[in-house]
């Protein structure tokens, strides 16, 4: 799990290199000083969190956090870090590797999203939900709209699925920082 999760952060590194967004990840790994991090990271961007200290000390909370489900649960559970559900900012879920919440560990996330909402007083159409998956290649859009319907509790039609877009349809990193700055 935490290999996708350090996939995606290095992947941000060079997108929101130079950019005002902050970022980063929360899972096992995340050191729990920014001492720490520092004493064993590879030279962090400024807008970059490397601290579980930053975060709940409220000092630098993420535009972008990227975590895994199982670290999920325990951010929901765990008192100290009660910060992250409190500034009301969650728009966006993005579940990558969608293809894998099949069965019962699909339940389970499913369970754990719905959860998740109710902690931020969420109603459905109140989060953009995004699932992500670069293995499925049915090109079935009413299949993939239920799926993530289920998955998600969210009304998806079938015209909300993209198929194999490319990245020239995409918002650039300069569009998406000047919508984040506009609402902060």
């Amino acid at each position: 799990m935490n290999a996708l999760v350090n996939d995606q952060l290095d992947r941000l590194r060079g997108l929101l290199k130079g950019t005002n967004i902050t970022f980063g990840r929360y899972t096992s790994e995340l050191a729990e000083t920014r001492k720490q991090a520092l004493e064993t990271n590879r030279n962090p961007l400024p807008n970059e969190v490397i601290a579980r200290e930053e975060i709940r000390s409220g000092e630098k909370l993420p535009q972008i956090l990227i975590t895994n489900y199982a670290m999920l649960e325990f951010l929901l559970l765990r008192p100290e870090d009660s910060i992250l559900f409190q500034n009301g900012k969650w728009r966006f879920i993005i579940l990558d590797e969608a293809h894998t919440y099949m069965g019962a560990q699909g339940i389970e996330v499913s369970f754990l999203l719905r959860r998740l909402k109710h902690r931020l007083n969420r109603q459905p159409g109140d989060t953009l939900c995004v699932a992500t998956s670069a293995t499925l290649t049915s090109d079935d859009a009413n299949k993939a709209a239920e799926f993530a319907q289920r998955l998600f509790d969210e009304s998806i039609s079938p015209e909300d699925v993209i198929f194999g877009v490319s990245d020239k349809e995409y918002a650039t990193i300069d569009e998406i920082q000047e919508e984040l700055s506009v609402e902060a």
